[in-house]
């Protein structure tokens, strides 16, 4: 039999009507770990507080009425047992309504209103031009298409965790907004210009972070969504001007990348570096580490020295891995430049390729596929630094000459986390040089983005900095360093840093390893 845990929650309460601010009100309680949080919350209304109001109906995760925030993550309660909320927060829980709709009482919101604000000037049924014939057949995999974005219960879960929304819902209607629309881009029979309609509400501006899709009790791919949405939206020439400017840079042989910076610059990294030709393991540095964010994958390339590893670059000749085409919607531009990267990279003779970049490391192991292009196939393992140090370390090729004592947090990347799961590896790190790691208030799975994702930085660049910022008050207080696996995130920080004029040192992985090797 599973003991009892003891819990200590902190409840939102607040009445309009009698109360002139919201307050917290503390209840410790014994729980059963299988319990529902909803449970809970109705031991707590029949025991001890009858005045205390939140919303439920169902108890099985269909009507979505029992959203809350546990923690300052949207959850529904009826299907988050305690045991759950323990393993990610603790003994102390921090409950509270969502933050997107007005307080009604306590834990509940006004959920109406906010979805009728959402939809509104959206047409929300299947509208057809053609002529209804019989019988109808549908493919079966539209059809299924169809119904993976029928799942929504409207729990509002997603719009409380979006960025963008919770900084600018009047221009992006948010993820809700998102998979609306795309129901009906998915179904042939429906005959409006629903493209159009999805860049009027912000399509462009979604940071195609997953945040979203990590709340989302079904599990909708929202960001998947968004990113096909875009494929069509580029197709009729739709995308942000600002956007396809940048994508141009990529595309042009004489620059490669969508900082338009002169190719002959993009080997400045490797200055007093020593790469080897018959090296098996091959260094895809990436766009911004190679021209912004250098002494991350400088780092990187002389931790591969200490450890004996031969290594070899591309140099000058690297292309973009074609990310930002991927996000805009750009599938032919994204075509071209990984059969550049794959012809290249064919050519080395290598068995390993590892990347400081999280944007590099999903294209090359998880975007390229979906194009026909599977380095894999070719023998080679795919890896991200972090994973790739971690089995240095592990092997005993790698040595901590002094451990670093000293408090940091880490920023879990888009790409890296939600995207391909990497979470353990880069805090077994930080844990073997010795660092105090206290973590952000969310962090792994619930992350915020750091406002750059989905090409918003090239977008709208004060949105995205105001997003990053919204991300540097999440971390914890007494913590002056941000340790990052990700140049775009070092980066984005840092200029966000800059604009809130907090004092806020951002380091990489590999630097902080370097200097525990080095001492």
């Amino acid at each position: 039999m599973i003991p009892d845990l003891r819990i200590r929650l902190k409840i939102f309460r607040y009445n309009p009507e009698r109360d002139a601010e919201p307050k917290y009100m503390e209840y410790e309680v014994e729980a059963d770990p299988k319990e529902s949080l909803l449970n809970l919350l109705l031991r707590i209304r029949d025991d001890i507080d009858p005045t205390f109001a939140f919303s439920y109906s169902c108890r099985r995760g269909v009507c979505g009425s029992c959203a809350v925030r546990v923690n300052g993550i949207p959850m529904l309660a009826c299907q988050t047992t305690v045991e759950k909320v323990v393993a990610t927060f603790g003994h102390e829980v921090v409950i509270e309504p969502l933050s997107v709709a007005r307080v009604v009482r306590d834990l509940v919101i006004d959920s109406s209103s906010l979805w009728r604000r959402i939809i509104s000037g959206i047409p929300i049924r299947l509208t057809r031009f053609e002529r209804y014939v019989a019988p109808e057949v549908m493919d079966r995999d539209i059809a299924l298409e169809i119904q993976r974005y029928r799942k929504c219960i409207t729990c509002l879960a997603c719009l409380d965790a979006c960025p963008v929304y919770s900084l600018d819902p009047s221009r992006f209607r948010g993820p809700l907004a998102m998979r609306f629309i795309y129901r009906f881009v998915a179904d042939p029979r429906d005959g409006l210009d629903r493209i159009r309609e999805a860049c009027r509400n912000g399509l462009y501006l979604c940071l195609v972070c997953d945040a979203c899709t990590a709340v989302c009790y079904h599990g909708i791919e929202i960001g998947e969504a968004v990113v096909k949405m875009r494929m069509k939206a580029f197709e009729e020439r739709l995308a942000p001007s600002r956007l396809v400017d940048a994508l141009e840079g990529i595309k042009d042989e004489s620059f490669g990348n969508p900082l338009w910076i002169p190719r002959d610059e993009r080997s400045a990294w490797l200055e007093g570096l020593s790469p080897n030709r018959r090296g098996d393991v091959l260094i895809f540095a990436g766009c911004m580490a190679s021209y912004v964010d250098r002494e991350s994958v400088r780092a990187l390339a002389k931790i591969l020295e200490i450890a004996g590893i031969e290594y070899q670059v591309l140099g000058s000749d690297e292309y973009c891995c074609g990310m930002p085409l991927y996000l805009a919607g750009d599938l032919s531009g994204l075509r071209m430049v990984a059969e550049k990267n794959l012809k290249m990279i064919r050519g080395l003779n290598v068995r390993l390729v590892i990347t400081p970049c999280p944007s590099c490391y999903r294209a090359l192991k998880s975007v390229y596929p979906r194009i026909g292009i599977d380095l894999r196939s070719l023998g080679l393992e795919i890896l991200h630094s972090t994973q790739f140090l971690y089995r240095l370390l592990n092997s005993g090729k790698l040595t901590i000459a002094k451990p670093i004592h000293m408090k940091l947090t880490y920023h879990d990347p888009c790409d890296l986390g939600r995207h391909e799961g990497v979470y353990r590896e880069p805090r077994e790190l930080l844990r073997a040089v010795g660092a105090e790691l206290i973590e952000m208030k969310r962090w792994g799975p619930y992350a915020r983005c750091c406002g750059a994702g989905g090409n918003l930085r090239i977008v709208d660049p004060e949105l995205s900095v105001s997003i990053g910022i919204t991300r540097l008050c999440e971390i914890p207080e007494n913590v002056k360093i941000v340790v990052h696996a990700c140049p775009t995130c070092r980066i984005q920080f840092s200029d966000a840093a800059r604009k809130a004029r907090l004092s806020i040192e951002n380091i990489s992985i590999q630097e902080l390893l370097l200097k525990a090797i080095l001492s």
